[in-house]
């Protein structure tokens, strides 16, 4: 019986052979040729044979070009890949000091810092976590991991600066309809920018004025003995000014939650705050080495709780009651010109010089010899005469 042969056929040729005539050669056994009687086979190819096969890997002729492989393109400097830095707390000298990396205007790389953190040996040593924390401290006082250093470094306008915002602060603050603020308050705001905030934060865009911005300041006015009232006072200015900067409607650009605990804020004792107040002896013995009207002024300034400049801005023609036993304070004198408001609403107040209902006290007894004597130049009986200085 001889066996039958069949030629596997690559898939790939199947539709060439659709409708062909397959031959089949019976071989015998011993591969004797035998007698070719066979009949006419014909097959056909399969539905799925007949379509083309899909190929990943054509491209169309006019799509072979490729563009030529560009280098990755160098990055400059970001501080959003910078995830800060600690410093590296070393021993030089006599000394602990921390050193770290901080930006250089004109030097694309950035150079060590190096700043003292604590003696080695004696008073004012700290322990190996009390260093640590201050080398912290030192370098975000510092601003060497803040945009703004970096902005300065590269010579980067980076919006408006502080010291734009608080400049247009100020000048609002005395032209504005809704509670104007006095003239002694702005110096005051002023003097307080000129001295400690405009040297520290002036350079600073307006949007980076936040919390660690002022723990820095912070630092700074407490490592310089300020006390803590003052360093308040003056806290309260940089939140001022940050606030002032509103929108066409009136909101908020940099709406900040000040945290008093992150700033390290020192807190408001009353019991240790400056408060003088002369007891009777001092002021017995100072109206004893005066006279005329400056004994009159010291005693009324002493006597009635009156300020400065309030016991200088009294008119005795108009705010001395007939009977002279009530002061009325309505207004002040500051620097030799006449202020029609006070300090404070709580300043406007009725003053009763009567100690006894039948009996006049010393003061009393002066308001009223000063009455008596309605003299023009002794104080303030006019809106004509020369007001004495505050």
């Amino acid at each position: 019986m001889g066996i039958l042969h069949i030629s596997t056929f690559d898939r790939a040729l199947l539709p060439a052979c659709a409708g062909a005539v397959l031959t089949i050669a019976a071989v015998s056994a011993g591969n004797t040729p035998a007698k070719l009687d066979f009949p006419v086979i014909t097959v056909d190819a399969p539905a799925y044979v007949v379509e083309p096969l899909p190929s990943q890997l054509q491209f169309p002729t006019s799509d072979n070009k490729v563009g030529p492989a560009t280098p990755d393109k160098r990055r400059g400097k970001s501080m959003s890949r910078r995830s800060g830095q600690s410093g590296s707390v070393e021993v030089s000298g006599k000394w602990y000091v921390v050193r770290f990396w901080k930006d250089v205007m004109g030097q694309e790389k950035r150079v060590h810092a190096c700043e003292r953190i604590c003696p080695i040996n004696g008073s004012g040593k700290l322990n190996q976590s009390e260093r640590q924390r201050r080398a912290k401290e030192i370098i975000a006082e510092s601003g060497a991991d803040t945009p703004e250093c970096l902005a300065r470094a590269e010579g980067v306008p980076n919006g408006v600066t502080f010291r734009e915002q608080a400049a247009w602060w100020i000048e609002n603050a005395q032209q504005r309809k809704r509670k104007p603020v006095a003239p002694g308050t702005i110096e005051s705001w002023q003097g307080c920018l000129d001295v400690w905030i405009l040297p520290n934060l002036g350079d600073i865009s307006l949007s980076s004025v936040g919390n660690l911005a002022l723990k820095g300041l912070v630092a700074k006015m407490v490592k310089a003995g300020l006390s803590p009232k003052t360093i308040n006072t003056y806290s309260q200015v940089v939140k001022s000014v940050v606030a002032s900067a509103v929108n066409e409607e009136g909101e908020q650009l940099y709406p900040r939650k000040w945290n008093h605990e992150f700033c390290d804020m020192p807190v408001v004792d009353k019991r240790k705050q400056k408060t003088p107040c002369p007891t009777s002896e001092v002021m017995t013995g100072i109206i004893a080495t005066t006279k005329g009207y400056k004994q009159m002024y010291l005693a009324l300034e002493g006597g009635g709780g009156f300020r400065a400049g309030e016991a200088i801005g009294i008119e005795i023609d108009k705010h001395i009651s007939a009977d002279f036993r009530t002061i009325k304070v309505r207004q002040k004198v500051r620097r030799g010109k006449l202020e029609h408001f006070l300090k404070t609403d709580a300043g406007r107040r009725d003053v009763d010089c009567m100690r006894q209902r039948n009996t006049p006290s010393a003061r009393e007894a002066g308001v009223m010899k000063l009455g008596d004597e309605r003299k023009t130049d002794a104080w303030k009986s006019s809106a004509t005469a020369e007001p004495c200085r505050s």
